[in-house]
């Protein structure tokens, strides 16, 4: 988690820290609940990297708002959430 603080103002500091909290929680929730044995040791950063980042464009077609994803990125997700769960 990031230790910085954003703001001069200590409500926004500790709603933030909160935020951060709670998403860290939700998080250990998920990988408790979804995930096989192998991958719950996994580190939040490990997890982000191979289950939820992947490289698109963000694009406006039709004024409507989308994102390009590569054509390897579905069979990629594919493999990894069936590794995963």
């Amino acid at each position: 988690m990031c230790a910085t603080l954003r703001s001069q103002n200590f409500n926004a500091n500790k709603a933030l820290q909160g935020l951060k909290l709670l998403a860290y929680n939700l998080l250990l929730l998920y990988k408790h609940v979804a995930l096989q044995p192998g991958v719950r040791q996994w580190t939040a950063g490990r997890l982000r990297r191979r289950l939820f980042h992947l490289p698109g464009i963000l694009v406006r077609h039709a004024r409507q708002w989308s994102i390009r994803l590569p054509v390897y990125a579905k069979h990629r997700s594919l493999i990894m959430l069936h590794a995963a769960t």
